[in-house]
């Protein structure tokens, strides 16, 4: 290779070749000439370096940055060895757990995909080279890809390109913020006015994974002037000290993954410090900390402080402000998207609209941002809020976070998620004293994280399963579930949404089976049946598992809880009526002695339902306890269950015209009053009225209401 020039794609491709075979953490004497040219040219270290830290720094380059969006860069990270403690691992240890990630078996992995995955890094080295050679003249967009070596502090961060236009994100000031934001206020005016507003010195910005943060933090930083750039420090270092001294003094730092402070804290990895942050305030620094935790509803070492003025003020901050990004709203997308003429992007804001404005913690642009790539590769929107859920789920359990990956694959992790979750819902953790109602011990979490990585082989074959730490790394990722009383030995679900659709999906892959959920009426949480669980249940059964649950609730022998769940989700299945005509006498006896005790009003609904249909009590007795004890929240959670089919409306005509649910047609009449939101109704309850004169009040009422409704969103 001809001294400063380009390496040829063939000696990187052989450099990385030797790095696959000893071990990232192996590098110490080993000359690797193309790979120290491009360290040296991206300005990792000098000529005539022979460290290894500047080839791992330039590899993890590749791998974290490079190919941060891709599946390749956590599998490149294993079989190179560049996770935590795998560099001086032997090759064959590495090769299984990228294989198990990449979730391939072992054998086929060690052929064709590793060569194909280093011939990818290999592309990602030698673009790091001509990212460090490119001339702005010839269209380079030097804000994105050209280091200026004569900048006192070089901007790390880049902005990736977007191929997808999206909305930018917005913000609101928090009660602890010294400036109230507007709500709604771009977060690039936010950032820019903390910018000029000199007598603050700390801007802390939470929001969910993938909602902006560092994207805006990027487009504010590579719009000043290069000495002007804050420098960034990583909290993903033990100690963050080191970053600090290129950066004492007055000046600015970016603060990224904060929550990894926290995270390490919780795990008893390292005790919590802030005085690195107190001594660079002291020294005239401003700060900007990024972070996922939000001061209203989570705890860490910063958040505890922000809440209190008198330890902000131990702590050197002046003025905070303190905001959090705000999730893209379905109205937004649709507007934007009309504003830039992207019909696709229309199309994706309809789905969003349709799928009952999916969930705040989904509307983030990473996730839309995936949802509109995977339409435009062929894929569909989601139809409903449980496969939006289902969609992110999965997606994030597959992802790092703090940037460390983790050595348990996504569908493993995802399927320990749905026991310990139906665990909670069935009751079988007994439950301590202060704890909460998504929290499970760490001894249950053990288990569960045992009885996943043994159903795993590539898991099983590895050389040190029986020592490896999964509790631990299983814990640690901490997008979905995490340690949350570390005094107690608990852990948590971090959003009820989360666990209320792993509930639903460990309901839904019993029944489908043909397979009893099993609850016993005295231990499991019947509370949280009047919960989004039923939305989601309801939203993944397929027709195919009706059918099935269909079979399951002619059983004679069922218990009355599991047949009552079971034929409310088949009220609008045509076997409806003859399997409650056919239920045993003992289903209806349990159902008169245990619904008085009922807490839940979802059980009493549904019980009270079934009971009008077989003739055993009035449609009006049913509409009485929809007045008397249906609330504001109750109310909105039945429109969600019937929008989780074919629509509120369609949902409610296709009952009122179902014969076998002749006796509750007062009940669909009142509720399309309550809930009707298209026009089309109106001639089916004229019909209805005309062929039966004791529906005529209630339909004429009904009527009304729809017009209303209609006539106002006109």
């Amino acid at each position: 290779m001809t001294l400063g020039a380009r390496p040829s794609f063939e000696d990187v491709l052989a450099d990385l070749e030797d790095v696959l075979k000893l071990g990232a953490g192996r590098l110490r004497g080993q000359e690797l000439p193309a790979l120290r040219a491009i360290a040296g040219a991206v300005g990792h270290s000098p000529p005539g370096d022979n460290e290894p830290g500047p080839l791992v720094k330039l590899l993890r380059d590749a791998v974290d940055e490079r190919l941060a969006e891709s599946p390749d860069g956590p599998t490149a990270r294993y079989a190179l060895g560049l996770e935590r403690g795998g560099g001086t691992t032997n090759k064959g240890d590495r090769l299984r757990r990228a294989a198990s990630y990449k979730d391939i078996s072992y054998e086929r992995f060690r052929k064709e995909p590793v060569n194909v995955l280093m011939q990818t890094v290999a592309e990602e080295l030698l673009g790091l080279w001509d990212d460090a050679h490119a001339s702005p003249a010839a269209g380079t967009p030097a804000a994105a890809t050209v280091r200026d070596d004569s900048d006192p502090a070089p901007w790390p961060w880049h902005p990736r390109i977007e191929t997808v236009p999206l909305p930018r994100a917005h913000a609101s000031s928090l009660l602890w913020s010294a400036v109230q934001h507007e709500p709604g206020t771009p977060m690039a005016e936010v950032v820019e006015t903390w910018g000029r507003a000199t007598d603050s010195n700390l801007l802390y910005v939470c929001g969910p994974m993938g909602s902006g943060k560092t994207s805006e933090l990027s487009v504010w930083a590579m719009s000043l002037e290069p000495s002007q750039r804050p420098a960034r420090v990583s909290m993903l270092e033990t100690d963050p000290r080191g970053h600090l001294e290129e950066v004492a003094g007055p000046g600015t730092i970016v603060i990224e993954d904060f929550d990894s402070l926290s995270t390490r804290s919780e795990l008893g990895s390292i005790r919590p410090d802030l005085s690195w942050l107190r001594s660079a305030m002291n020294a005239g620094a401003r700060c900007v900390v990024l972070t996922r935790r939000d001061p209203e509803t989570e705890t860490d070492e910063l958040t505890d402080q922000v809440r209190s003025p008198n330890r902000l003020a131990d702590l050197g901050v002046k003025n905070p402000h303190v905001v959090r990004i705000n999730a893209v709203t379905a109205t937004e997308l649709r507007d934007f998207a009309n504003e830039v003429g992207d019909q696709r992007l229309l199309k994706l804001a309809e789905a969003i609209e349709h799928a009952d404005q999916m969930s705040a913690l989904l509307m983030t642009p990473m996730i839309l941002d995936q949802l509109y790539q995977t339409h435009a590769g062929g894929g569909i929107f989601p139809h409903n809020v449980y496969e939006a859920y289902g969609g992110y789920l999965k997606y994030v359990c597959g992802r790092e976070y703090d940037r460390e990956v983790s050595r348990i694959p996504g569908r493993v992790r995802y399927q320990a998620y749905v026991d310990l979750a139906w665990d909670i819902f069935r009751g079988l953790e007994r439950r301590h004293a202060g704890a909460g109602p998504l929290d499970v011990s760490l001894a249950r979490v053990a288990e569960r994280v045992q009885e996943s990585v043994q159903s795993d082989r590539n898991l099983r074959m590895s050389r040190d399963f029986l020592r490896y730490e999964w509790t631990t790394d299983f814990v640690a990722n901490g997008h979905v579930f995490g340690l949350h009383r570390e005094d107690q030995g608990m852990c948590s679900f971090l959003n009820s949404g989360y666990y209320e659709y792993f509930v639903a999906e460990a309901a839904r892959g019993l029944l489908s089976a043909g397979r009893p959920l099993g609850l016993d009426e005295a231990r499991f949480a019947e509370t949280t049946m009047d919960s989004p669980i039923l939305t989601f249940l309801r939203a993944g059964l397929t027709r195919a598992d009706l059918d099935v649950l269909a079979e399951l609730a002619a059983r004679g022998r069922l218990s009355w809880l599991d047949r009552l769940v079971c034929l409310y989700f088949l009220e609008e299945h045509d076997e409806f009526l003859p399997l409650l005509q056919g239920s045993p006498a003992a289903y209806w006896e349990s159902l008169r002695t245990s619904s008085s005790q009922f807490q839940s009003l979802f059980l009493r609904k549904a019980t009270l339902y079934q009971e009008v249909v077989v003739g055993r009590q009035s449609a009006q007795s049913y509409i009485d306890l929809l007045h008397e004890q249906e609330r504001a929240v109750d109310l909105a959670l039945e429109r969600q269950l019937l929008r989780s089919g074919v629509g509120i409306t369609e949902s409610l005509l296709a009952r009122l015209e179902n014969p076998g649910l002749a006796a509750a047609r007062p009940i669909t009449i009142y509720r399309l009053g309550q809930m009707g939101n298209n026009a089309s109704a109106i001639p089916v309850l004229q019909w209805a009225m005309e062929s039966d004169n004791d529906l005529r009040s209630l339909a004429e009422a009904a009527i009304a209401q729809i017009e209303e409704r209609t006539n106002a969103g006109q």
